[in-house]
């Protein structure tokens, strides 16, 4: 059986969503190196707008249409994957073609309409209905997800399968410290939150946060890493960041010398479908300090410290608590590295791969 895969993600920015599609389609290249017997393939299909190539032996890219971004995607992919299974990693796929499984990372849209623009949040819900309905299989990343697009999108529970994501990625490049160099981090204790810039990431809390540190006499400064895109969040979103010191958007080496030099990580997120950067932190053996909604207590089980997102002083106590104990940092590291080791690409490859081996048969 020969299944497509829509590589629109190739010529997108990387996110959390393409990070996703990336590292599960290069463990899923290792899972076919190792057995070539197997009676499914795989193809991605890309536009020739690709900004990233992927270097897989066994999963072959091949760069289709005229067209580029929405528009390839619902006029131009379902014609070259005509009479195939079509596997959409990124949340979103076509209307013309029959036979497609998705992944669909949360429910964002319709938990918190408001935090989206009128246009990209109304596209994207009727998108995820049109796949809860026609997909011939969801794939979701936690048992919360899974309830939420039931709930809200009208999945039905058979259709609906639970696999989880992987954090090694993190550790597949040496650290690369040039980054606390240039920006006097080296020897310095930082709190580190890494987040796209959306309301519901609750990013303002963050700042508020830094802001009662530094009344509090902490020495401890707040590093916020991530992107935004101005399209989708718009800049009104953003939230007040005038306590934090923003830094972009690393490397990958760089972002793990952040996660493996900072004292504690902060995520205050209101929504998560997962929860990838708080994962990543404990799996460079960073304490992690987090909101005890959505997926994230799912994901991050006993290892992480938690916090109400919506009041300050909460996530305040707690990472000070951090801050200032030594002996549970110590104890936090250990749980961490512990649970980011249940949670693998090449464990999320093989679930996923048997999933498509149902749907085949």
């Amino acid at each position: 059986m020969k299944i497509y895969i829509n590589g629109r993600f190739l010529s997108q920015r990387l996110t959390g969503v393409q990070r996703y599609a990336e590292e599960l389609l290069k463990a899923l290249n290792l899972l076919l190196e190792k057995d070539k017997t197997d009676s499914l393939s795989f193809e991605i299909l890309a536009p020739r707008n690709i900004a990233r190539r992927l270097s897989l032996s066994a999963i072959p890219l091949r760069l289709v249409g005229r067209l580029k971004g929405h528009l390839w995607e619902e006029l131009e992919l379902p014609f070259y994957a005509r009479g195939s299974l079509l596997f959409n990693p990124c949340g979103a796929m076509p209307y013309f073609h029959q036979n497609q499984a998705i992944t669909l990372h949360d429910a964002v849209v319709f938990a918190f309409p408001s935090h989206f623009p009128f246009a990209f949040r109304n596209a994207r819900r009727v998108n995820q209905k049109f796949a809860a309905r026609f997909a011939r299989r969801i794939i979701t990343d936690s048992f919360f997800s899974k309830q939420e697009l039931i709930r809200l999108c009208g999945a039905k529970d058979d259709n609906v399968s639970v696999v989880y994501l992987g954090s090694e990625h993190i550790l597949a490049e040496p650290a690369d410290s040039s980054i606390l160099e240039a920006h006097g981090l080296l020897g310095r204790p930082f709190v580190l939150s890494v987040s796209t810039l959306n309301r519901y990431k609750n990013f303002s809390a963050v700042s508020r946060l830094a802001a009662l540190l530094k009344k509090s006499g902490q020495s401890a400064e707040v590093i916020a890493v991530g992107g935004v895109n101005m399209r989708v969040f718009g800049k009104s979103n953003w939230g007040d960041l005038s306590s934090v010191r923003h830094i972009g958007s690393p490397s990958t080496p760089q972002l793990r010398a952040l996660y493996e030099s900072a004292a504690c990580f902060v995520f205050p997120s209101f929504y998560e479908g997962f929860g990838l950067p708080p994962l990543e932190a404990m799996a460079c053996g960073c304490p992690v300090v987090a909101s005890n909604v959505a997926a994230i207590p799912e994901v991050l089980g006993d290892a992480a410290l938690y916090f109400d997102p919506s009041k300050d002083q909460d996530i305040f106590e707690k990472v000070r608590r951090v801050l200032e104990d030594p002996q549970l940092r110590k104890e936090m590291r250990e749980k961490g590295l512990s649970r980011a080791r249940k949670w693998t690409w090449e464990k999320c490859a093989k679930e996923t791969f048997e999933i498509f081996k149902e749907i085949a048969s």
